[in-house]
């Protein structure tokens, strides 16, 4: 290997550690959060999990592994207000068109909300990803739409700095 590929490859690696050594950490965000979402004693096996903060803050949205785990990092501490949807994997749910317009004139995008790209209805923070070792393949469930909204859920948590498990067991 010569002498300029040996440098390229030392400046490449010198830069990678600066951008990794500098990444910011958000001091708002200091829960580290897993647990399991149930509904009358099975594991929800898809949809979302958002934590609403109760002073006002913005949701954050978390992706249900197939086995009802989920993960959820760098989540504010505070009292929270929890919703459990699972319509957004709902096979039989019509699929969402999306209008917009790009630099080469306007378009069309097909497609559900679902664990991977953001909160369902594009409200708060991105989805966490799916618990480390747990499927990623979901099955629809249908549960009570009480869950799906803040005002009706009566699920609540503080959550705390640090690691904590919190799990939902959902019932009619």
């Amino acid at each position: 290997m010569g002498r300029q590929a040996r440098l390229r490859g030392a400046a490449l690696a010198a830069a990678a550690l600066v951008v990794i050594g500098c990444t910011p950490t958000n001091p708002n965000a200091p829960a580290r959060v897993t647990g399991r979402v149930t509904y009358n004693g099975s594991p929800v096996t898809g949809g979302s999990i958002t934590f609403h903060p109760k002073d006002g803050g913005a949701p954050f949205t978390v992706g249900i592994a197939a086995d009802g785990n989920y993960s959820a990092f760098d989540v504010r501490d505070g009292d929270m207000t929890v919703t459990v949807e699972t319509e957004s994997i709902n096979p039989n749910k019509k699929m969402q068109e999306y209008k917009g317009g790009s630099a080469s004139g306007p378009g069309k995008m097909y497609g559900k909300v679902s664990g991977g790209g953001g909160a369902p209805g594009g409200k708060g923070a991105p989805l966490s990803p799916t618990p480390e070792g747990a499927s990623v393949a979901t099955q629809y469930m249908k549960i009570p739409d009480k869950y799906k909204d803040a005002a009706t859920s009566g699920l609540t948590v503080t959550l705390k700095k640090g690691e904590q498990k919190h799990d939902f067991p959902l019932t009619d």
